[in-house]
C-alpha cells in the first residue's frame, strides 16, 4: 500500500470521528451496537493499513466508542488551538522530502510548541492591557 500523507490520516481520523458521532445518534434508534461494530472492524483495518496513528491504543473500545479526543480538536468558542503540520515545514523547505519534514517536525515539536505558548501569553498581555486602556478612556468621557 502507497504510504500516505499526513494530510490524508488527518483527513481518515476525521471521518473516524464522525462515524463515531453518527453512531451516538444510532444508539438512539436501537442500532448503535451495530454500528459500532462495523466502526470497531473498521479501526482494525485501518491500524493494519497505517492509516490512524500508531502511537495511541486502541481509538474504540469494543462497542465502537471513542476512547480519547485528538490531540487537537476544531476549536470551541472557548479555545484557542495551534496546529503546525508537516505541510507547514514542507512550504519552507520545498525541497524536502515528506519524510524529512516529519522528522524535522518530530525533533523540534516540542519546542515550538513552548514558544508558541510563550508567545501567546504575551499576545494575551498586550491585548488585556489594550482593553484596560480602552475601558479607562471610555470612562474618562
Amino acid at each position: 500500500m502507497p504510504r500516505l500523507t499526513t494530510k490524508q490520516k488527518q483527513k481518515i481520523e476525521s471521518a473516524l470521528y464522525t462515524l463515531c458521532d453518527y453512531r451516538q445518534v444510532a444508539n438512539q434508534w436501537g442500532w448503535g451496537d451495530r454500528v459500532g461494530l462495523i466502526l470497531k472492524e473498521l479501526e482494525v483495518a485501518l491500524r493494519e493499513d497505517a492509516a490512524i496513528p500508531d502511537r495511541y491504543d486502541d481509538m474504540l473500545n469494543d462497542e465502537g466508542d471513542l476512547t480519547y479526543r485528538s490531540l487537537n480538536p476544531l476549536p470551541t468558542p472557548t479555545q484557542v488551538r495551534i496546529i503546525w503540520e508537516v505541510e507547514d515545514i514542507s512550504t519552507e523547505r520545498p525541497d524536502w522530502t515528506e519524510e524529512r519534514c516529519e522528522e524535522w517536525l518530530l525533533k523540534h515539536g516540542n519546542h515550538i510548541a513552548s514558544r508558541s505558548v510563550e508567545e501567546g501569553w504575551a499576545i494575551i498581555r498586550v491585548l488585556l492591557g489594550e482593553e484596560d486602556e480602552d475601558e479607562l478612556q471610555s470612562g474618562q468621557s
